[in-house]
């Protein structure tokens, strides 16, 4: 399939007023939309034969397809299709009527060599909501809370200056954190 990048387009400025819909004199329906149904599939890494966890084959019809994206293709049309594998050399493709082909890859068998393995996913559309969305209504004044901890002192213009220490300091670590001490 082939996907476009977004594109960013600026929306409106918010105001604040309250959004009003006018009625139409015709109905609206809450009825889910005729969209078709969504297919991905995933090309299995390594290439290889498909195969289900006990190493079989799985259950599949085999049609000829002219390249992977139209054995891809062929596997999308159809309800009960789990993936494909399609080996390029034969041009062979391979419809799986059950998930289960889809454990793993077989590369090490001469037959299965150049073949790709594809499961595909099934997302369908689904219902319109049945309820309105609920929307708050815009308030008159900002609704964060004021801060509670009290302010600190204004700085001074006086640097401050320590005094020198007969006592040798230690750079060794402390169990604790140090808080340094202004004088």
């Amino acid at each position: 399939p082939t996907t476009s990048s977004p594109t960013i387009s600026p929306t409106a400025s918010p105001s604040d007023a309250p959004t009003t819909l006018s009625p139409t004199d015709s109905p609206t329906s809450s009825a889910p939309t005729s969209s078709p149904t969504i297919h991905q599939c995933l090309e299995l890494t390594p290439s290889g034969c498909c195969r289900t966890e006990t190493d079989e084959h799985g259950t599949f019809d085999e049609i000829t397809a002219a390249s992977a994206a139209q054995c891809v293709h062929a596997c999308t049309q159809s309800a009960t299709c789990f993936g494909v594998e399609y080996n390029p050399r034969t041009m062979v493709c391979e419809l799986h009527a059950s998930d289960d082909a889809f454990n793993h890859t077989e590369s090490a068998h001469e037959d299965c060599i150049d073949v790709q393995c594809f499961q595909c996913l099934t997302v369908a559309p689904t219902a319109a909501p049945t309820e309105m969305p609920t929307t708050q209504s815009p308030t008159d004044g900002p609704t964060t809370q004021a801060p509670t901890a009290r302010p600190t002192a204004s700085p001074s213009d006086a640097p401050t200056t320590l005094s020198p220490t007969d006592a040798p300091t230690s750079s060794a670590p402390t169990s604790s954190p140090t808080t340094p001490q202004c004088i």
